[in-house]
């Protein structure tokens, strides 16, 4: 069993005040200034998917991994909904 086991179904809930909006846009920013434009990000250690969901949402085709099995099972029906 993993740190996250019996964390995963409530993670959300825990991080309900983080503004992974901000977060991403200012990651896209960062890229910007870089030049980079790229049409696919990795989100390591993505838990629950709150990042990679924002991401894909902006049009990046996202690869999503993490070491825990349970927060990957919160993650998946979540990344399921998008187009």
């Amino acid at each position: 069993m993993n740190a996250y086991h019996a964390l995963a179904g409530s993670y959300d809930r825990l991080t309900c005040d983080v503004d992974y909006e901000k977060i991403v846009a200012f990651y896209h920013e960062i890229l910007k200034q870089e030049g980079i434009t790229p049409r696919t990000v990795i989100d390591l250690a993505c838990g629950t998917g709150s990042v990679a969901l924002v991401m894909a949402r902006r049009g990046y085709e996202v690869v999503g991994g993490d070491m825990s099995e349970e927060m990957l099972t919160v993650a998946a029906p979540r990344a399921a909904e998008l187009p």
